[in-house]
């Protein structure tokens, strides 16, 4: 008899730790967030933000840096590696019910990670295809921002692009695609800091 009863003790013990066991794999831990996005800010990127963008539309009304291409005819070159406006969509409204609308909550640190690889894109490209003097203020700009918004990263790496083609009609055409494609992201880095900066996503 005791011997049975110790045998259903260590039965009714295994099933309880491979019980738990299961539901802990179930259950899961919860993914922590990114520490360093989560600890910026916001409020103070906005300036930075708008400057980036100011900057960006201010460069492209000159069109002698395109040498004779007409630049509010060409396509935007956009960042293909990323999801940025995607990732970035404010949450919907609880009285909207607009097709196509995403019922996800708005992630802050995945639209912020976005948003960083796309920064080091476009300042690769402008590194790449524009001259020095306007190189340097463009990505000064950039780098305020990215400052300011994005602290430095310990496995930070470089993104690279295609080499620079000099003052050629291929060059310039680059140039031209590549700062349009910045100004239409800034738009987006814009109103995504304001929205973070106010709180809206948190309701």
């Amino acid at each position: 008899m005791q011997q049975n009863g110790k045998l259903r003790f260590a039965q009714w013990l295994l099933v309880v730790v491979l019980s738990w066991h299961v539901f802990d794999v179930s259950v899961g831990h919860p993914v922590k967030g990114d520490v360093r996005l989560d600890s910026v800010d916001m409020e103070s990127c906005v300036p930075h933000a708008r400057a980036l963008l100011w900057n960006m539309t201010e460069a492209l009304q000159h069109d002698n840096l395109f040498g004779g291409i007409n630049c509010t005819e060409q396509t935007a070159e956009m960042n293909s590696g990323t999801q940025t406006e995607s990732a970035c969509e404010p949450n919907p409204r609880q009285d909207a019910s607009c097709r196509g609308q995403r019922n996800t909550k708005f992630d802050k640190t995945e639209c912020l990670k976005n948003i960083e690889l796309d920064t080091q894109y476009y300042r690769s490209a402008l590194l790449a295809y524009s001259d020095r003097s306007l190189g340097s203020r463009l990505v000064k700009t950039i780098d305020d921002f990215t400052e300011h918004c994005f602290p430095a990263r310990e496995d930070s790496s470089v993104i690279e692009v295609s080499p620079a083609t000099g003052n050629t009609f291929e060059g310039r055409l680059k140039l031209c695609k590549a700062m349009k494609g910045l100004r239409v992201r800034a738009i987006t880095i814009n109103r995504v800091m304001s929205y973070i900066a106010a709180g809206d996503y948190e309701m």
